[in-house]
């Protein structure tokens, strides 16, 4: 063994043994879980409407030009099963000609739609204590550029057409959903003043 690599094995063993809380994730982490998805579109609303199907307590979802037909069902099932759903759409672009919103208002889910332009920037769902965020590919590669970690970013690559997608996907993070519940409640009463 190199010496080098000596002091590498000594300092790696002492320091878990000194400072064992400096390497920890923060308590309200602890037990989280995390995942990412590219995909297109379809896979993204599966399983969009997978979280959907095991919530127990509420859904929020915001940002959404329209909803998969898959996604609005299970969204019109978790309302079935008395859980609380509330979805706020983007209207500030042209409307797609199916939206899911007859379908929601037909379960008595409550839709409210954002008209004012830049107010919702991705589209996210808050499942009980899960988040789920969803950022087009060309978007997140112009964050990455914009950041300076990636310059090549801002180049056109063939996995940035426009249907692919990244899910992002937070489990048992309270704090984090809490977090997102109060943008969406914020977005929710900004577009029904609007109505």
């Amino acid at each position: 063994m190199r010496p080098h690599a000596r002091l590498a094995a000594a300092f790696s063993a002492a320091s878990a043994f000194v400072a064992p809380a400096v390497f920890a994730l923060p308590a309200s982490f602890v037990g989280a879980s995390a995942s990412a998805y590219f995909s297109d579109d379809a896979v993204s609303a599966d399983l969009a409407a997978e979280l959907v199907r095991g919530a127990r307590q509420r859904v929020l979802v915001a940002g959404y030009a329209s909803l998969s037909p898959k996604l609005a069902a299970a969204l019109c099932d978790a309302r079935r099963r008395g859980i609380a759903v509330r979805v706020v759409l983007d209207r500030s672009a042209p409307a797609l000609r199916y939206s899911g919103a007859a379908l929601l208002a037909e379960t008595g889910v409550e839709v409210v739609f954002a008209r004012r332009a830049g107010l919702i920037r991705a589209p996210f769902l808050v499942v009980d204590d899960a988040v789920a965020t969803e950022v087009a590919a060309r978007r997140a590669g112009l964050a990455r550029a914009a950041s300076g970690a990636d310059a090549a970013a801002l180049l056109p690559r063939a996995d940035m057409r426009p249907g692919v997608h990244e899910l992002n996907v937070f489990h048992d993070v309270p704090r984090l959903a809490q977090a997102y519940a109060q943008t969406f409640w914020r977005l929710y009463r900004v577009a029904a003043a609007e109505r």
